[in-house]
This record gives structure tokens, C-alpha cells and sequence, in this order.
């Protein structure tokens, strides 16, 4: 996703510190990794999640995008657990 600046919100500060997420993997997965789920009727912007690959380890990013600046603002950021997320971590498990 293309991004001319991004900013991380508090909220994404504390779980990146708590979860051990360093903020070069957040842009990295950014820059490279591949839209899951789109949110456009979020507000004030549309927000995404997007799955990627970094230091080897699968990442959550939720991002909201300002569409008018290309700004994007990192909510959070989290690795998928394999117990809620199917194998390729694009779709959650289908509870019984």
C-alpha cells in the first residue's frame, strides 16, 4: 500500500512495545504486504488490514489511510493466532 508518511497512533505504540513489534517491521509490511480486509465506511478515513512478512513472522497491520494526503495511521499491529486464523491468516476460523 502506498503511503506517503506513516504515523503510529498511541494505541499502536503500547501493543507494538508489548507484543515486541518493531516499528520497521509495521513499515515494512506496509510497504509490501497484501490487503486482507477493507473498512471504507470507517471515520474519519477507510481503514485496512493487511498480512505480511517480517523477520519472519506473520503480522496484522491495521491501518487507517487518509485518501486525500496518502497518510497512513498504524491502529495496531498483532500476530494472528492460529487457533482463531485459517492457515494462509486471511480469514478467521469458522467457529462450530
Amino acid at each position: 500500500m502506498h503511503c506517503d508518511n506513516i504515523y503510529f497512533s498511541e494505541h499502536a505504540f503500547v501493543k507494538m512495545a508489548e507484543r515486541g513489534i518493531d516499528p520497521a517491521e509495521v513499515e515494512a509490511v506496509i510497504k509490501k504486504g497484501e490487503i486482507i480486509k477493507s473498512y471504507p465506511d470507517e471515520q474519519p478515513d477507510p481503514c485496512y488490514l493487511l498480512l505480511g512478512v517480517a523477520n519472519l513472522r506473520v503480522l496484522h497491520i491495521v491501518i487507517s489511510r487518509d485518501v486525500l494526503y496518502e497518510n497512513c495511521i498504524v491502529v495496531t499491529t498483532y500476530q494472528p493466532d492460529a487457533d482463531v486464523w485459517e492457515s494462509d491468516f486471511k480469514n478467521k476460523k469458522i467457529k462450530p
